[in-house]
């Protein structure tokens, strides 16, 4: 099954959007994009992004970000694209908040008006604790 999708629109004018792939009892943790340059009528496969799960894309200061999780309830992890998301800088990949207790989902960002990233999602404080929605507030260091 494709889930989970998202779209964005590139500061060239082209839409990127990216899907989950979903399969029981395999792992989920690979994101697949494609491109629209004609507004959504069609559409060419890009790349594919692992590991990445529940992923959201934004741009901020003309740089293609994938928020995501690193498996189902796994890391939050940050990954960032020059390149309208061909390629990924895997190396330089930020683990955002760490899941301690296997149960960390559903992310989703925006820029705030000072120019700070504001990142919500799904996590117990501690093991044992039920779910909450969480914050984190993070800056792109350029």
């Amino acid at each position: 099954y494709l889930c989970s999708p998202s779209l964005v629109r590139l500061p060239d004018g082209g839409l990127l959007a990216s899907m989950d792939l979903f399969a029981g009892g395999a792992p989920q943790d690979l994101s697949l994009i494609y491109r629209s340059d004609d507004d959504g009528k069609t559409w060419k496969y890009v790349s594919e992004l692992f590991p990445c799960f529940w992923g959201k894309m934004f741009v901020h200061k003309g740089a293609l970000y994938m928020l995501s999780v690193s498996t189902e309830y796994g890391d939050l992890l940050i990954g960032r694209s020059d390149d309208g998301g061909k390629t990924w800088d895997v190396e330089n990949e930020i683990m955002l908040r760490h899941c301690h207790n296997d149960d960390l989902g559903y992310p989703s960002s925006c820029v705030l008006a000072d120019g700070c990233i504001l990142t919500v999602y799904y996590q117990s404080e501690r093991v044992g604790r039920k779910p909450c929605l969480m914050a984190t507030k993070w800056r792109v260091l350029q």
